[in-house]
């Protein structure tokens, strides 16, 4: 049985619609800033994405992130304090 396609309902169409526009700003702001010419810091700072998803799951379904998620957010904000370190020595 062949069922017609048909467009979704504009309230179940929003969250893909706002995903979309956060996505295109996202690649935006790394585009420009891979142009400031300071490639390794923006790299290392758009590799945060994975960790702010996990905490916006988190925050919004007000489950708690399971024990690689932690882990995953703990090595994150390691290697950027370590980058940070680094760099100011």
């Amino acid at each position: 049985m062949k069922v017609p396609l048909r467009f979704a309902s504009v309230g179940a169409a929003t969250p893909a619609f706002s995903a979309a526009v956060v996505a295109i700003a996202g690649f935006l702001a790394l585009a420009w800033g891979f142009s400031t010419g300071r490639v390794a810091l923006v790299s290392v700072l758009s590799s945060l994405q994975s960790g702010v998803s996990v905490l916006l799951v988190a925050l919004l379904t007000r489950k708690s992130p399971g024990a690689a998620q932690i882990a995953g957010l703990a090595l994150v904000t390691l290697g950027l304090g370590s980058i940070h370190a680094f760099r100011n020595s």
